[in-house]
C-alpha cells in the first residue's frame, strides 16, 4: 500500500473516531432524547457531575437563559407595579376591525354604537403547526381569553413535538398556563404581561417549572394582525425560553397566520417556522 493510501485512510479512520465520540450524533439520539438526557444527568439530588464531566462544567445551560428569565420576571413587577391606578375599562368586538373599529379593543365603555356589538371579554383559539425540515414536527393548539375583570386574562397553551434523528424517534408534550395582566389597551393594540406554570412530558417522565411572558398584539391597518411572544422561566433545574413572532391575515372570525417559534431548554433548540389559523369570539 502507498503512503498515500495510508495517509487517506488514516485519516477516515480519525474522522469517523472523531464522529463516533460525539454524543449528540449517535443513532438514538434526537432532540427530544437530549433534552430527557439533560434532566436525568443534572438532577439536583444526584451526585455533582461536573467535577466528572468536563461538557458540563461551562454553565452553559443557565446563564445565558437565568439571565433572560430573571430580566423578564423583573420587568414583569416593574410593569404591574407602574400599572396600578385607575382600571379603564375595556369592550370588545367579537373580531378585530368589525363594524369599521380600527382594530380590536374599545376603551373608556364606548359601547360602539352603530358600528359593532361589544362585550367585556375577548377570546382567541388558535391551532398551528410547523417544524425544522430536518426531523422535527410540531404542532399546537392555544387558548386566550381576555377580559375586563381588573384586565385579567388567560392564557393557556399546549404543544406536542415528535422527533426522528439518526433512525430513532421520541415524542414530547408541553403544556403552559398563565394569568395575563393587560397593561396596555388601545384599539391599535395591547401589551399584556403573565405569570403561571408549564410542564414537560416525555418517555413516561413530568417535569414542571414557573413561567413568566410578554406579548404584544399590534392591529396597524385592516385586515392585518402582528403579534410577539416571549416566555421565560424554568422546566424542572432546566432554564427554559421561547420567542414566536406572527403576522396574520383575518377576515371576520378567522385569521391566517404564519410564523416562527424558537424554544431553547438548557442547551438544546427546538424551532422552526409555523403556520395557523386563529378564530375570534
Amino acid at each position: 500500500m502507498s503512503s498515500r493510501a495510508r495517509r487517506r485512510d488514516a485519516g477516515l479512520l480519525f474522522a469517523l473516531l472523531v464522529w463516533a465520540g460525539q454524543p449528540e450524533a449517535v443513532a438514538g439520539q434526537t432532540v427530544v432524547d437530549r433534552v430527557n438526557h439533560q434532566f436525568a444527568r443534572q438532577r439536583p439530588d444526584a451526585p455533582d457531575q461536573r467535577s466528572v464531566d468536563p461538557a458540563d462544567s461551562d454553565g452553559s445551560d443557565d446563564d445565558g437563559e437565568s439571565f433572560f428569565s430573571q430580566l423578564l420576571g423583573d420587568a414583569f413587577a416593574a410593569t404591574v407595579d407602574a400599572a396600578a391606578g385607575p382600571d379603564e375599562r375595556c369592550r370588545w368586538p367579537a373580531y378585530p376591525y368589525a363594524g369599521g373599529q380600527d382594530g380590536l379593543a374599545l376603551g373608556a365603555l364606548d359601547d360602539g354604537a352603530g358600528r359593532a356589538a361589544v362585550k367585556p371579554w375577548s377570546v382567541r383559539l388558535s391551532a398551528d403547526g410547523g417544524g425544522d425540515f430536518d426531523g422535527l414536527t410540531r404542532r399546537g393548539a392555544e387558548l386566550f381569553l381576555d377580559t375586563d375583570a381588573h384586565r385579567l386574562g388567560l392564557l393557556a397553551r399546549v404543544t406536542s413535538y415528535h422527533a426522528r434523528e439518526n433512525g430513532a424517534s421520541a415524542d414530547a408534550l408541553l403544556t403552559d398556563a398563565a394569568v395575563t395582566y393587560r397593561l396596555v389597551q388601545t384599539p391599535h393594540g395591547a401589551l399584556h404581561v403573565g405569570l403561571g406554570g408549564r410542564a414537560w412530558r416525555s418517555a413516561g417522565d413530568t417535569r414542571g417549572g414557573v413561567n413568566v411572558l410578554g406579548r404584544i398584539d399590534l392591529f396597524p391597518a385592516e385586515p392585518w394582525h402582528v403579534s410577539f411572544s416571549a416566555d421565560a422561566g424554568r422546566l424542572g433545574h432546566l432554564s427554559f425560553v421561547r420567542l414566536r413572532p406572527e403576522i396574520g391575515v383575518t377576515w371576520r372570525h378567522g385569521e391566517l397566520f404564519a410564523g416562527y417559534d424558537w424554544t431553547r431548554i438548557a442547551r438544546e433548540t427546538l424551532q422552526g417556522p409555523l403556520v395557523g389559523v386563529r378564530l375570534w369570539f
